[in-house]
């Protein structure tokens, strides 16, 4: 089964995932991809030469600008095996069953993405699924801060569900699955790729799934800055959010998320008179503008 790590510099933090994924994971037949997206520090260029000749990891070069939807459909177009794995650089393997959790249910013929309970190093919750929030926010992963062991709203964190997106720091998905949708969309660049992909595959008609029954720790932006610091960064990110608005015109309706809660704070709140409501949901497949006529990515 293949697994795509994409890795720029950052050697110990890459090191430390790939490390957890070959020795944690009880699933032995995993195939590590390693795209090194134009690391200059040595210390990476050092761990890419020391895994190569590794038996279960490829390493592959990647010298343009970096894209991340592009890098991950050139890596998952040279892969073979029903299902793909893509997983951030900076996530660390908990449970060791984790590939056969995720498999459980990426396996089956409605379903689309599959993502496992996403924690921060100090236990906190970082992704419990992605809630979709509107045209003011967009989205934002649901729990996010709490305790491990919250029941908030049901225990829903405790539970697998269907959600409407999923993120990709570890996401798996059927490779004919992932191929039909076109893959991630080249002109997100950086952000949002997997939120409209997910999108993508709820309009096609499978069903997102969360499950805390298998666990990765993330060490949110370890390896990329949350801040768009430089005028072409800041161009880039208002093309992306505004690309968002434009596909997905019903990104306010989350069909998961009650109409009742909040789109302006924290999720699961219920909404106060002074914020509005929005309309709701009303149709099984109704969240895009248009495909743009089956356009290629």
């Amino acid at each position: 089964m293949p697994c795509i790590v994409l890795a720029r510099d950052h050697a110990p933090v890459t090191d430390r995932c790939l490390e957890s994924v070959l020795h944690r994971s009880l699933y032995r037949a995993l195939d590590l991809i390693l795209v090194d997206n134009g690391s200059t520090k040595e210390d990476a260029w050092v761990l890419c030469n020391a895994y190569d000749g590794h038996p279960q990891v490829s390493v592959i070069h990647w010298d343009w600008p970096f894209n991340f939807s592009k890098i991950n459909n050139m890596a998952a177009e040279r892969t073979r095996g029903e299902l793909l794995v893509f997983l951030n650089n900076d996530a660390k393997v908990i449970t060791p069953d984790w590939v056969e959790i995720l498999a459980g249910y990426a396996l089956q013929p409605r379903i689309g993405a599959v993502a496992p309970k996403l924690l921060y190093p100090d236990g906190s919750i970082q992704h419990a699924g992605v809630v979709m929030l509107g045209t003011a926010h967009i989205v934002r992963e649901a729990f996010k801060g709490r305790p491990d062991d919250s029941e908030e709203y049901f225990a829903r964190t405790q539970a697998a569900h269907w959600v409407c997106v999923v993120t990709s720091v570890c996401l798996m998905v059927e490779k004919h699955k992932f191929l039909e949708s076109g893959g991630l969309e080249e002109r997100l660049a950086v952000t949002f790729n997997d939120i409209d992909f997910c999108c993508w595959l709820y309009e096609a008609g499978y069903r997102n799934v969360y499950t805390p029954y298998a666990i990765l720790r993330h060490h949110e932006f370890t390896s990329r800055s949350a801040v768009e610091d430089t005028p072409e960064k800041q161009l880039r990110a208002h093309k992306e959010n505004s690309y968002m608005r434009d596909r997905w015109v019903a990104l306010a309706v989350d069909p998961f998320y009650s109409i009742h809660f909040s789109r302006q704070e924290d999720t699961y709140r219920i909404i106060r008179p002074n914020e509005g409501s929005v309309t709701a949901w009303s149709a099984p497949h109704g969240l895009h503008a248009g495909r743009e006529g089956g356009e290629s990515k």
